[in-house]
């Protein structure tokens, strides 16, 4: 955030009122908050049909969107979370309920340690239902290895054939 001598001015092209009401009905300290947000912040905030606020300014290549600030680079949900909400604990992580990257909703933000915001991920482990190939990862196609961690029964007999039949092929040629 900038000096606290810079004085804000509402942009009227942004309706912050219906995103407040979209997010924080009856809830005029919110409310007040969110109109507190710089215009130039407000202007990339639009509210989508599944109730996030979608971030239409700069997107990282993470997914995740981002913003200029006193010279820096941050994140856009956690900068509106701190706008709006306050100072995100320390140790703590904001972890996307809706699983929207580049919503920037404080509502659908949690704040939680890492490692319970990697527990929650559908790209985690134990949370997969299908390997990248698409086989389903059910007790019946799982395999583990020495770590516990899960793999596909389908892809490692797969890979075991198409090894076995270069050995093979590289034998025969060979002789």
């Amino acid at each position: 955030m900038s000096s606290g001598a810079e004085t804000r001015t509402r942009n009227p092209s942004v309706n912050s009122r219906t995103l407040c009401q979209l997010s924080y009905p009856g809830s005029g300290d919110h409310r007040t908050r969110l109109a507190d947000l710089p215009p130039r912040v407000l202007a990339k905030i639009k509210p989508s049909s599944t109730g996030c606020w979608l971030w239409t300014g700069a997107i990282a290549g993470n997914g995740y969107g981002s913003l200029g600030v006193d010279g820096r680079t941050r994140s856009a949900h956690r900068y509106v979370y701190e706008q709006t909400v306050g100072a995100v604990p320390d140790g703590l992580t904001l972890d996307h309920l809706c699983r929207v990257r580049h919503c920037v909703r404080p509502e659908h933000l949690d704040p939680v340690p890492l490692a319970e915001n990697l527990r929650r991920s559908p790209n985690f482990g134990a949370n997969k239902t299908a390997c990248p190939a698409g086989h389903p990862l059910d007790e019946s196609n799982v395999l583990r290895n020495g770590n516990g961690n899960r793999y596909c029964r389908t892809c490692h007999n797969a890979a075991r054939r198409a090894k076995r039949a270069a050995n093979h092929d590289a034998k025969g040629d060979a002789a």
